[in-house]
């Protein structure tokens, strides 16, 4: 397993994205990958906010 993993980071307007944090993601093959294998506590997903 290739441990190298660089995330890239953009810059967003923060008023349009709201974080959501989740302890574990599932893959597409059903495959759970859980935040504390990686020295985290949990995930960060940037989700787009409602316009209205």
């Amino acid at each position: 397993m290739n441990n190298n993993v660089k995330l890239e980071q953009t810059e967003r307007d923060d008023s349009s994205v709201t974080y959501v944090y989740t302890a574990y993601i599932t893959t597409r093959n059903g495959r759970r990958i859980y935040a504390k294998a990686y020295g985290l506590n949990a995930f960060r997903i940037a989700v787009q906010a409602d316009k209205q």
